[in-house]
C-alpha cells in the first residue's frame, strides 16, 4: 500500500510537469513572440516549485485524513487527557505561522531570483566578445553569481525553516507525553494498558504533525511558483493561426499591396508602424531603411501574415490575385526563403543544413548552383558531410549567413527576405553575392532589410521608415 501510494504521488507529479511542460511548448512554437527568459523559467523552475507542492498537498492530505482518525482514537481512550495534549501542541500555532511566513517570502522571492539569474546568463552568452571588448566580463559575472547566490540563500532559509517545523513538534509531544503519562499515573486516569495504547497513538500524532507541518512548508514554499503557472495558464496566447489551405498551390509569383498600414501592439502607447503604403510587383526588390524600432521587423512579420494590422490594408498577391496576407499565408510561406542576422543552423552536417524545411530532395545540382549563388567556396575543404553544431563553432559568422543564403536559393523562393542578411559579409564577398541577387531579378520578389549601399543599388522601391517609434 506504502509503494502505490509512493508511486502515485510521483507520478502525479511528473505527469503535472509534463502536461504544463507540454503545453508550454505548444504555445512557444505558436506564439508571435516568446521571452528566452520566461520560458526557461517556467519550464524549470515554476513547474518543478509547483509540481513540488502539488507532492506535498497530496502528503498534506493523507496526513490530515490519518490525524483526523489518531484523534478520534485517543479522544475515545480519554477525551480530557486528548483535550490537554492537543491543548499543550496548540501553543505551536504561532511559532509554526511564523516559519511559514518566512518561507512564503522566500518562495516568493525564488522565482524572482532564479529568472533574474538565468535572463543575465543568456545575454551573457550571446554577448561574450563585447563583453571581453568592454572588459566587463568580471562585471556581468558578478551580477549573475548575485542572483544565484541570493536563490541559493532562499532555499537553505526554507530549509531551515522546515527543519524547525519539524523537530518543533517533536521536542513539544515528547514533553507532554512525559507530562501526560505522570498525570495519568499519579490521577489513575487511565488503567496501565491503556496509558500504554494512548501513549503510542500521540507518539503516532505527534509524528503526524511534523509531517503535515513539513508539507505545509513544502506548500507555502512553492505556492508562488503554482500562482505564477495559473496566471500563465489563463493568459491569453497572441498565437499564430496553425490553420492551412492544404488543397491551395503554393504561389508561384509574389507581391504586396500596402494601403495606410499601421500596426500597434497591445497595451502600447505608440504604433510600432506608421500608416505605410506602397506596392511592390512580382519579381522587384524592395529595400526597406529605418533606425532600430522604426517597424522594419513588424512590417515583414505583416508581410507574411504573421500580425494583423491594426488599421489599413495589407494585401499579398499570389499569381495575379490579391488577398489579406493572412489568409494568403498558407499558399506563400512554402515558397518563402528568408536569410536573418543571425543564422539558424542546426546540429548536424552541412547537407543536412541545407536540406533543413526541404519537403524534397534536392539534386546533387542543385545543391552546387545554390553553394555557388551563395558565394560558399569554403565548403570545397571542408565537403558537405562536415558536422557543424548548432552554433556553427568552426565557422565564422560570414560563413554561417552565406550557408543560410544558400539554404534560402535551396527552397527555390517565390519571394526571398534578406533581414541584414549581409551584416556579416566583407565587401568583396558581398558584391559577389548582389551580382548573384542582381541575376535572379525578376525571377522572384525580393525585400531586404539594409544600410549597404551595395545592396540599395539593386532596389526597384526603396521604402525607408524614418525616425524610431519613442
Amino acid at each position: 500500500m506504502v509503494g502505490l501510494q509512493s508511486y502515485l504521488q510521483g507520478a502525479s507529479a511528473e505527469e503535472f510537469k509534463n502536461r504544463i511542460r507540454q503545453r508550454l511548448l505548444s504555445q512557444v512554437f505558436r506564439a508571435r513572440s516568446a521571452s528566452a527568459t520566461q520560458i526557461m523559467t517556467l519550464f524549470s523552475i515554476r513547474a518543478e516549485g509547483a509540481s513540488a507542492g502539488l507532492s506535498a498537498l497530496q502528503v498534506l492530505t493523507t496526513q490530515a485524513t490519518l490525524g483526523i482518525f489518531l484523534l478520534v482514537s485517543l479522544g475515545a481512550l480519554s477525551l480530557s487527557m486528548t483535550s490537554v495534549c492537543v491543548g499543550a501542541l496548540a501553543l505551536l500555532a504561532i511559532p509554526l505561522r511564523q516559519a511559514d511566513a518566512r518561507v512564503r517570502h522566500d518562495g516568493q522571492s525564488l522565482g524572482f531570483e532564479w529568472q533574474s539569474a538565468t535572463e543575465r546568463l543568456l545575454v551573457s552568452i550571446r554577448n561574450l566578445l563585447l563583453l571581453q571588448i568592454l572588459g566587463t566580463r568580471e562585471q556581468e559575472e558578478l551580477k549573475t553569481r548575485t542572483h544565484v547566490d541570493s536563490y541559493r540563500r532562499r532555499v537553505l532559509s526554507y530549509y531551515v525553516a522546515t527543519g524547525i517545523k519539524v523537530a518543533l513538534p517533536q521536542a513539544v509531544g515528547l514533553l507532554v507525553v512525559a507530562a501526560a503519562t505522570g498525570l495519568a499515573i499519579r490521577r489513575n486516569l487511565l488503567p496501565p494498558g491503556a496509558i500504554v495504547a494512548f501513549l503510542y497513538l500521540f507518539l503516532r500524532f505527534v509524528q503526524v504533525l511534523a509531517t503535515t507541518a513539513q508539507s505545509m512548508s513544502t506548500l507555502s514554499f512553492n505556492l508562488p511558483q503554482f500562482e505564477e503557472l495559473r496566471a500563465w495558464w489563463h493568459a491569453p496566447v497572441d498565437e499564430i493561426s496553425s490553420a492551412t489551405d492544404a488543397a491551395a498551390a503554393p504561389a508561384r509569383s509574389v507581391g504586396f499591396r500596402l494601403t495606410d498600414a499601421r500596426f500597434r501592439y497591445p497595451q502600447a502607447a505608440e504604433d510600432a508602424l506608421a500608416a505605410t503604403s506602397f506596392e511592390l510587383a512580382p519579381g522587384q526588390t524592395l529595400v526597406v531603411t529605418g533606425p532600430s524600432g522604426a517597424g522594419k521587423s513588424t512590417l515583414l512579420s505583416l508581410l507574411l501574415g504573421l500580425l494583423e494590422p491594426t488599421s489599413g490594408r495589407v494585401e499579398t498577391v499570389l499569381d495575379g490575385e490579391a488577398a489579406p496576407a493572412g489568409q494568403a499565408r498558407p499558399r506563400l510561406l512554402p515558397r518563402v526563403g528568408y536569410v536573418g542576422p543571425e543564422s539558424f543552423l542546426i546540429e548536424g552536417s552541412v547537407l543536412d543544413n541545407l536540406r533543413y524545411g526541404l519537403t524534397r530532395e534536392p539534386s546533387a545540382d542543385e545543391v552546387a548552383e545554390a553553394l555557388a549563388a551563395a558565394e560558399c567556396g569554403f565548403l570545397k575543404d571542408l565537403g558537405l558531410d562536415h558536422k557543424i553544431t548548432e552554433q556553427g563553432q568552426g565557422l565564422s559568422a560570414g560563413q554561417k549567413q552565406r550557408l543560410a543564403l544558400a539554404r534560402a536559393l535551396l527552397r527555390r523562393p517565390a519571394l526571398l527576405i534578406l533581414d541584414e542578411a549581409t551584416s556579416n559579409l566583407d565587401s568583396e564577398t558581398e558584391s559577389r553575392i548582389i551580382g548573384t541577387l542582381a541575376k535572379l531579378k525578376g525571377l522572384m520578389t525580393t525585400v531586404a532589410v539594409s544600410h549597404r549601399p551595395a545592396l540599395l543599388a539593386l532596389a526597384d522601391r526603396r521604402l525607408d521608415l524614418g525616425e524610431a517609434a519613442p
